[in-house]
């Protein structure tokens, strides 16, 4: 890998996003790569290998996270979001709601989630979010709902992770 140059006076975070972003675009490479040649050896051995398999490969590694996953619009996250499927999660903390809900993780970062909600939920609130299944990996976290809005489904919540 080659280290990005750094200019004196650099900030450190610059610094260490230019090392990041790098890091980023070489594995993305490595993911597109391997891609590649697995669709090579599945056309190849069509029984071996299941073009689901491969289509949610292609779906993880493409597009790389350093060249953003929100269809061309300007990414102002500050690490990237990564693609998650139906990893189903309860939340809690609702206004006017006494039980928990049901939603679907569809990606995060590790600053942020996106979470689809069957509720509307008004920005700024705080709720508390955990997987349904504790195998899938999201374990109890706080997280404060930065944005919401209309999706087929259900709500968007775009929501940033609060320190436990």
């Amino acid at each position: 890998m080659k280290r990005p140059q750094s200019r004196p006076g650099e900030p450190r975070a610059e610094r260490t996003r230019k090392i990041y972003d790098l890091l980023l675009r070489e594995t993305g490479e490595v993911a597109r790569q391997s891609a590649d040649r697995l669709r090579a050896l599945r056309d190849r051995f069509p029984s071996g290998f299941s073009q689901e398999h491969l289509a949610y490969l292609q779906e993880v590694c493409s597009p790389s996270p350093a060249e953003g996953v929100t269809g061309g619009r300007t990414e102002r996250r500050v690490s990237p979001r990564f693609p998650k499927t139906g990893t189903r999660l309860i939340i809690a903390g609702i206004p006017d709601e006494t039980k928990e809900h049901q939603g679907t993780l569809v990606d995060q970062s590790w600053q942020g989630l996106q979470i689809l909600c069957p509720v509307a939920v008004e920005a700024g609130r705080v709720l508390t979010v955990y997987s349904a299944i504790p195998e899938e990996g999201l374990s109890l976290c706080w997280v404060e709902v930065k944005h919401c809005r209309r999706e087929e489904g259900g709500w968007a919540l775009g929501c940033q992770r609060m320190l436990s």
